[in-house]
């Protein structure tokens, strides 16, 4: 418990800073570059910060309240392959204070309008950006779903939503960060999909009346860190 209590502490204090939406494990270096942000209808100058790693270069770029995306609850961040800088799909950083909902559904494609009214779709292949989705109203919700779309729920994304009931996370999902859904205690299954391949230490941990955990056989040595201070009763049933 000693080692969770320092990452939950290291975990926050990174909260405060943007971070790579690359691999955590990469050395990396940064540089910024001009692009522009479109903010409320209007064209401003910001930053695109290219995160240089030594197996690629990962380029992100915030967007904040573009054009004719009022059916969207939440914040993005672009994230563009490596090698051409083509924008491939968005990261969900954070949910808007004000429409955090007891059932949380995230789209599975995200679409808006720029200044001059071009329109842009891109899957959402990511949900967290280095600090918590929700926050300040965790407690609000109930239910969450993962579209098929998301590879990647970052580190500490869903962190005390201690009154989650239902967590679906669909085949497709290969990573799932470090305290993801750490202090869900009120989450009584859950199923991992065969796709994940990627688990952080203690995702699940404090999560204590889980009582059954559908898991690839891969993480069988593992659990035990995944799932700290859970309920002793969980039965984990692996799956091949």
């Amino acid at each position: 418990m000693k080692r969770f209590l320092a990452l939950f502490l290291a975990i926050s204090a990174s909260a405060m800073m943007f971070v790579s939406c690359g691999d955590p494990a990469d050395t990396t270096t940064a540089s910024t570059t001009p692009a522009e942000t479109t903010t409320e209808g209007t064209t401003t100058e910001g930053t695109t910060t290219a995160e240089t790693t030594t197996e690629r270069t990962t380029y992100t770029s915030l967007v904040e309240g573009v054009l004719d995306t009022y059916e969207h609850d939440y914040i993005i961040r672009h994230v563009a392959n490596a090698e051409t800088g083509e924008i491939v799909g968005v990261a969900v950083c954070y949910w808007e204070y004000d429409k955090v909902v007891k059932d949380i559904v995230f789209d599975e494609v995200f679409t808006y309008r720029n200044s001059v009214g071009e329109q842009f779709s891109y899957p959402v292949i990511q949900i967290g950006y280095g600090q918590g989705v929700i926050p300040f109203q965790s407690s609000i919700v109930e239910t969450i779903d993962i579209p098929s779309t998301v590879k990647r729920i970052y580190s500490n994304s869903f962190g005390s939503c201690i009154n989650l009931k239902k967590l679906t996370l669909n085949e497709g999902l290969e990573e799932i960060g470090a305290m993801a859904f750490w202090d869900a205690r009120s989450l009584e299954s859950v199923v991992i999909p065969s796709t994940v391949t990627t688990i952080g230490e203690y995702a699940f941990a404090d999560c204590r009346n889980l009582k059954s955990v559908t898991i690839p056989r891969r993480f069988e040595d593992q659990v035990d860190i995944i799932f700290e201070d859970c309920s002793k009763e969980i039965v984990f049933i692996y799956v091949d």
